[in-house]
């Protein structure tokens, strides 16, 4: 073993073996091994796509930390998430599939002698291709490492296996499974160090651990694994270590927040425990379900920054929890708000106002965890990075559009490219300085401003603008309210109704007044059965709520799972609809930025802000 001491005059040699030889490269500074456009050690191997380690330097000592968290990064044989580097150790990737030797040298002995790994075409000079070893090596592994999992498919009897299983329709997978509901590769099991972990693979009717829906969580020594609700049941066994941690967070939870974790319990751990009980107890006694509701949600967000700053590991898993648990609470809120509101109870709209601030704490954490990820950094094109914030924008998690989003957006982009539609409507807006009386009322109710362009699909900005006749009547004025719909949100309609005229007397020819009331169903809307999801309210806006209305209550009744994205991938969704979400989203992300997109305009929603300012 090296006695080199670990401090700022330190460097670490990394050597691997590739098809041409051993190789051996020295980094005096932090750095990456991946497959990404991060990796400054790039990992050109089957079974390694994504970042998996980072390897830094802290308070004078080296540490490495898993940047994947999916269970394929193996030190010294055993899986770790973050901690300091021995002076020698090996480094299993992607389940020990492809192996590197880490060893901490004197930075006074001169640069490593290596034999330069090629370097694909167009990668940066800095970085340097690590390609695996024709023969597959296996990491040294801890005691347990050839322990093997016994697995039976429901009457079947079970088999052993010793190396990752993949389930579903696929033939490809280990175990297939011909099955309504199951998917293509559904869920794989794989072992890292002595511990067998379950994964989803992006199924579509989930994976369930003993009646829990999980996304990845350690393995009990027996357990029961079913492939959708109702779908096929595998009983598992392998010879689990006893007293493991929590990993998941469901253990996480009942550790921190329930006390039913057997594992020790420190002072943080017991701090978190009082402070969840005395909020449990304050809320029930002062405002009953609702508030008690939001503050266990809170608390547990709270708890989830505890976990991540005390495991020190942000992963894009962990990161989509925080989002998500910020979309359920800000439906929380919401509510609360709504009923404070109505009963005209100002403590509560004071404690509501709270739950605001920490909900804003929360969301400055999840950028900082996004930063860190660099979800969002500059080596992504400046177009992809303002469409992804603009899915935030609208309710949307940055960490999980769907596969072809982005290119679909640049497509609706170069639609409105093509013509002057955009330029032409924006201006009728300027002309009438809509976009500040617009862009206050909506945020009066909570909405982003950027709704605002709602109104330019609907009219082109034309207070005036008169549809076409229906069976539901005549939809008029900027935000093209129906007669029964203007009506619910107290717009007086006028003799002229049933006509394809412009009427004085019909308050859907009141910027004012059908602006407020755009503002307060667009709200509802989003607070209601859209789950806070910003494009299904736009698809619910177009399509009509009541013909969307059953789609949706299909959906499960939670932020991650009732989406657009799930109404389109579930039903008959009209072009109309798809184009009209797609347009309103695109001339969103192009208003943001417009000469960014070639468009020789400023920003409307900036303007309104300025001018309110001043105001």
């Amino acid at each position: 073993m090296s006695n080199i001491e670990n401090n700022n005059d330190s460097v670490v040699v990394v050597t691997w073996t590739a098809p041409q030889g051993p190789q051996r490269q020295q980094f005096e500074r932090a750095f990456c091994i991946g497959c990404d456009a991060q990796g400054t050690l790039q990992a050109h191997d089957e079974d390694v796509d994504r970042a998996l380690a980072a390897v830094f330097r802290r308070s004078g000592q080296w540490w490495i930390r898993d940047l994947d968290g999916s269970g394929g990064l193996l030190l010294d044989g055993e899986r770790m998430q973050s901690a300091p580097l021995p002076s020698q150790a090996v480094l299993g990737l992607a389940g020990g599939s492809l192996e590197v030797g880490l060893e901490i040298a004197s930075a006074m002995s001169g640069p490593a002698e290596s034999t330069p790994a090629p370097r694909p075409r167009g990668d940066h000079d800095a970085r340097t291709v690590l390609h695996g070893s024709q023969q597959r090596p296996t990491v040294r592994a801890g005691p347990g490492s050839a322990l093997p999992i016994r697995i039976a498919v429901g009457d079947s009897a079970a088999r052993e296996f010793a190396e990752t299983v993949r389930v579903g329709r696929d033939a490809s997978c280990t175990i297939r499974i011909d099955s309504e509901g199951v998917s293509r590769i559904h869920a794989e099991f794989f072992r890292a160090g002595v511990v067998w972990y379950v994964r989803d693979l992006g199924s579509s009717n989930g994976t369930y651990l003993d009646g829990k829906a999980i996304t990845e969580a350690p393995l009990p020594g027996q357990c029961t694994v079913a492939l959708g609700v109702d779908g096929p049941r595998m009983a598992l066994s392998y010879d689990a270590p006893a007293g493991a941690s929590p990993k998941s967070l469901e253990e996480f939870a009942a550790h921190y927040l329930e006390g039913k974790s057997q594992a020790p319990a420190g002072d943080r751990t017991m701090m978190v425990r009082r402070a969840f009980s005395s909020v449990q107890r304050q809320q029930k006694r002062r405002y009953g379900s609702v508030i008690a509701g939001v503050a266990a949600l809170l608390v547990a967000a709270v708890a989830v920054g505890i976990y991540q700053y005390v495991q020190l590991q942000r992963t894009r898993a962990l990161a989509e929890q925080i989002f998500y648990n910020m979309k359920t609470i800000e439906l929380q809120l919401a509510r609360l708000e709504t009923q404070a509101e109505q009963a005209a109870d100002s403590t509560r709209l004071a404690e509501a106002e709270r739950g605001r601030q920490q909900l804003a704490q929360m969301a400055t954490q999840y950028d900082a965890l996004l930063e860190e990820l660099g979800v969002l950094d500059d080596d992504l094109p400046a177009e992809d990075r303002m469409i992804l914030r603009m899915a935030r924008v609208f309710g949307e998690c940055e960490l999980s559009m769907p596969e072809g989003f982005v290119d679909e957006v640049k497509r609706y982009i170069g639609i409105w490219r093509s013509n002057q539609r955009l330029t032409d409507a924006l201006e009728k807006a300027h002309a009438q300085n809509l976009a500040p009386q617009i862009s206050r009322v909506l945020q009066e109710h909570r909405m982003p401003p950027q709704f605002f362009y709602v109104a330019l699909q609907e009219s082109d900005f034309k207070h005036d603008a008169v549809g076409p006749a229906t069976r539901f009547g005549i939809a008029k004025g900027l935000w093209q309210f129906m007669p029964e719909t203007a009506a619910h949100y107290g717009l007086r309609t006028g003799p002229l109704s049933d006509q394809r005229s412009f009427d004085p007397d019909d308050q859907r020819f009141d910027p004012t007044a059908a602006s407020d009331a755009a503002a307060r169903y667009l709200r509802d809307l989003y607070r209601g059965e859209a789950q806070a999801s910003g494009l299904l309210v736009l698809a619910s806006y177009n399509w009509g709520t009541t013909r969307v209305r059953n789609r949706i209550r299909a959906m499960k009744e939670n932020p991650r799972d009732r989406n657009f994205w799930a109404l389109i991938a579930q039903t008959d969704v009209p072009k109309e609809t798809r184009d009209y979400v797609f347009l309103i989203f695109a001339a969103a992300v192009i208003g943001e930025d417009p000469k960014l997109f070639g468009f020789d305009f400023d920003n409307p929603l900036k303007d309104a802000k300025a001018n309110s300012d001043k105001t």
